[in-house]
């Protein structure tokens, strides 16, 4: 509208004047983002193995490893040689990582060592004290959500030279210890678990 001596008068707009407005076209790509956006999946790449030592409250070491990596996923009882003195009920969970490299003799045996091509889960002791606590700390749950993760990952990005896929194996997982006597007290005392002295946790 324009006025003009007090009085109010329609005026045509020519295009150019009118306000700019959204295509349907625009408007259709705009909510097809929206609906990407609000539906994406966020695709985990790597998982982390953190080596933490809840005594003295510090991190020991952290180890990376891309999900497309893993090779095999096994998961099973403990099973020990027959004259060893550190035997462990239970089962757990172990993931290998180097195009199925099992470990040399040397690597086995040496305790410190980082160049192991697999890693060891079980439950933690207080798995069961809580609902809440134990959604987080078993196995079997973090056992489903791995191997969903690195099927996914091997599906989306394999790596070139490696055989597709990860192998899914229950079966039982050889622990070689024959001695061991600290590991053989603090297993049977629970010590590992509430025991600090000084920078040295036991």
């Amino acid at each position: 509208m324009a006025q003009q001596g007090g009085d109010l008068r329609p005026v045509a707009l020519g295009e150019q004047d009118h306000p700019a407005s959204e295509t349907k076209q625009d408007t259709r790509s705009k909510q097809e983002e929206a609906e990407t956006r609000s539906g994406q999946q966020y695709i985990m790449r790597k998982f982390f193995v953190a080596r933490y030592d809840f005594i003295m409250l510090c991190c020991q070491q952290i180890q990376k490893v891309p999900l497309n990596f893993v090779d095999r996923i096994c998961r099973g009882p403990f099973v020990f040689p027959q004259k060893s003195l550190d035997k462990r009920e239970g089962e757990g969970l172990r993931i290998h990582w180097d195009k199925l490299r099992e470990a040399s003799f040397l690597t086995r045996w040496n305790p410190m060592t980082s160049d192991l091509p697999y890693t060891t889960f079980i439950d933690h002791p207080l798995s069961t004290y809580s609902e809440k606590f134990s959604a987080i700390s078993q196995i079997s749950l973090f056992n489903e959500e791995l191997v969903k993760a690195v099927q996914e990952s091997h599906r989306t990005n394999p790596v070139p030279g490696r055989a597709n896929g990860a192998l899914i194996l229950n079966q039982p997982l050889l622990i070689e210890t024959y001695v061991g006597i600290m590991s053989f007290i603090g297993n049977r005392n629970k010590l590992g678990y509430s025991l600090a002295r000084g920078s040295v946790g036991f």
